[in-house]
C-alpha cells in the first residue's frame, strides 16, 4: 500500500505493530516483576523502618538533624504558621505579577491582535473554570476520606487508607492538560504566545490556595486540601509550583513553539498519566523498591519497578492511540522503540521534587528528533 495512505489506511502489518508491542511489553513486565524476580516477601525494609510506599519515605542515618528524619506518606511533617510573607507564597505571588507584565508587554510588541480575539480570552476563562472545579472535586475527595484540624488543613497518618497524593496527582495532571485544550474553536491559529497565555492563566488560579486565602475562605481551603500532602508541609506550594509547574509549564510552551500541538500533548499525557499512576501503583503493588534522590534535602526516597512499568507502558501505548500525530510510519516505531526507555530511565534517575519538569524535557527532545 501506498505510503501516502498513511494514517488514514493501515495495513494488516501496521495495525499488528500497534497492537502487539504494547501486550507483548505488558506480559514481559508482568512475568518479570512477579515470576522472574520473586519478591523476597511483601515488605521493603530500610534499616529497621518499612516505608509505606512509593516516593514517600527517606533513609534515616543516626548523624542525620531531625530534620532529615524519616517522614513517611501521610504524616504531618509541618505547620503553616509562619507568616506567608516569609514563605514562598510572597514569592509566588511576585512572580505571578511579573510573569503577567512580561506576557502583556510582549503581547503589545508582537501580536497586539491577541488582544482583540474575545474568542481566545473567552477559551481562558472556561479553562480556568475548569481547572478551578477539578481542584474543588479533588478538595471534596479528600475531605470525604479525611479529617481536618480546627484550621481547615487535612489530618492523615502512615497507616490511612487515602492519602492526598491521589488528589494531588489529580489537579496536577488537570494543570499540565487543561491549557492544551481547545473549549471554543477560534479562527485564529495557536501561538506560542497564546500557549504561554494558556498556562498563566492556569498558573493564576493557584493564587487562591495562597495562606491569607485559603485560611479567609473555606473553598480555597478545600481546593488546597487536595495538593497539600501533609509530608511536604510547609513546603507544598514551594515543591509544587517552583518544582514542578512553572519549569513544566516553561517547557510545554518551549516544546510548543517547535513541535505541533497534537505532539505537545502527547508529551502531557505520556508524563502526566505515566507518572500520575506511577505512585498508586508503587503503592499498592510496589515490591520491588530503589532509592532515588531529592533535589531540596540530603533525603533519599523510595521508588518501585512496578511504578516504573507504568511510566514505560504509557509512553508505549499513548504514541500508539495518538499515531495519526506522526507523518510516517517509521517515525511512529522509532518513538515507540525509544521513547518507553527513555523517560523510565529518565523518571527513576530524576529527585523526587522535579521529575515531571525532567519527563517533559527528555521527551519533548526526543519527539523533537524524531518527527
Amino acid at each position: 500500500m501506498a505510503m501516502h495512505s498513511w494514517p488514514q489506511v493501515l495495513t494488516p502489518a501496521q495495525v499488528a505493530g500497534l497492537v502487539v508491542p504494547p501486550l507483548v511489553a505488558a506480559v514481559v513486565l508482568l512475568l518479570l516483576l512477579r515470576v522472574v524476580f520473586k519478591p523476597r516477601d511483601g515488605s521493603f525494609r530500610l534499616t529497621k523502618a518499612s516505608p509505606p510506599g512509593y516516593g514517600s519515605m527517606s533513609i534515616y542515618s543516626e548523624t542525620e538533624s531531625d530534620a532529615e528524619d524519616i517522614i513517611y506518606a501521610g504524616e504531618v511533617a509541618g505547620d503553616y504558621s509562619a507568616s506567608w510573607t516569609t514563605t514562598f507564597d510572597a514569592v509566588f505571588l511576585g512572580i505571578v505579577i511579573v510573569l503577567g507584565v512580561v506576557l502583556a508587554v510582549t503581547t503589545a510588541a508582537y501580536q497586539p491582535q491577541l488582544w482583540y480575539n474575545g474568542c481566545f480570552w473567552l477559551a481562558q476563562l472556561v479553562k480556568v473554570g475548569f481547572m478551578l472545579v477539578v481542584s474543588t472535586l479533588g478538595g471534596l475527595l479528600c475531605r470525604f476520606f479525611c479529617i481536618v484540624d480546627a484550621t481547615g488543613y487535612v489530618m492523615t497518618t502512615r497507616n490511612s487508607i487515602f492519602k492526598v497524593n491521589y488528589s494531588r496527582k489529580l489537579q496536577h495532571f488537570a494543570a499540565y492538560l487543561i491549557p492544551l485544550l481547545d473549549p471554543i474553536v477560534c479562527d485564529e491559529p495557536s501561538t506560542p504566545l497564546a500557549m504561554a497565555w494558556a498556562y498563566y492563566c492556569t498558573l493564576s488560579c493557584f493564587l487562591c490556595v495562597l495562606k491569607p486565602i485559603r485560611e479567609r475562605s473555606r473553598l480555597c481551603m478545600l481546593q488546597f486540601n487536595g495538593l497539600d500532602r501533609p509530608e511536604d508541609r510547609p513546603h507544598t506550594l514551594k515543591w509544587l509550583l517552583g518544582g514542578n509547574l512553572l519549569p513544566g509549564f516553561a517547557l510545554v510552551v518551549l516544546f510548543s513553539s517547535v513541535l505541533d500541538t497534537a505532539l505537545v500533548r502527547l508529551i502531557v499525557l505520556v508524563v502526566c498519566v505515566g507518572d500520575g499512576l506511577a505512585e498508586p501503583v508503587g503503592i499498592a503493588c510496589g515490591k520491588h523498591r530503589y532509592l532515588t534522590s531529592s533535589c531540596f534535602s540530603s533525603r533519599r526516597y523510595t521508588r518501585s519497578f512496578e511504578g516504573s512499568a507504568v511510566v514505560f507502558l504509557s509512553a508505549l501505548i499513548f504514541p500508539v492511540i495518538m499515531y495519526t500525530c506522526f507523518p510516517s510510519p517509521s517515525q511512529l516505531w522509532l518513538t515507540m522503540a525509544l521513547l518507553p526507555p527513555a523517560v523510565t530511565v529518565a523518571e527513576a534517575k530524576s529527585p523526587h521534587t522535579v521529575d515531571t519538569p525532567i519527563l517533559i524535557l527528555v521527551a519533548g527532545t526526543l519527539l523533537h528528533l524524531l518527527v
